[in-house]
């Protein structure tokens, strides 16, 4: 059930009621990936906020760049599809560190190791 909401009716006679929406379309496409990118000191930290398809593991393997020392924090990433899961498990595989990720992120990343 929708939520209701109270306005004053034009006739000052009473209160008409009316459905509340609250998740119109927007105008602008909303923002899936957001990469945190900490490369001070001898370490090289990025941070995968949202989601991570494999459209997006252009933009990944730029700021990854290089891979010497790196740490992938995954502690914000909500969902991945299988092709962003086998490049990750590239990375870790070439020396990378993931840490922070939710035991299903960790279960896709691993795959079947059968």
């Amino acid at each position: 059930m929708l939520p209701l909401a109270s306005l004053r009716g034009g006739s000052g006679l009473g209160f008409r009621r009316f459905p509340l929406t609250w998740h119109e379309k927007c105008s602008q496409p909303c923002m899936k990936l957001r990469l945190v990118v900490n490369d001070e000191g001898p370490t090289k930290t990025v941070e995968v906020h949202g989601e991570l398809t494999g459209a997006d593991l252009c933009e990944l393997d730029r700021v990854c760049r290089p891979s010497t020392g790196l740490t992938i924090e995954l502690s914000n990433l909500r969902h991945l599809d299988n092709v962003a899961a086998v490049r990750l498990r590239e990375f870790s595989v070439s020396g990378a560190k993931l840490v922070g990720a939710s035991p299903f992120i960790s279960m896709l990343i691993e795959g079947d190791r059968n």
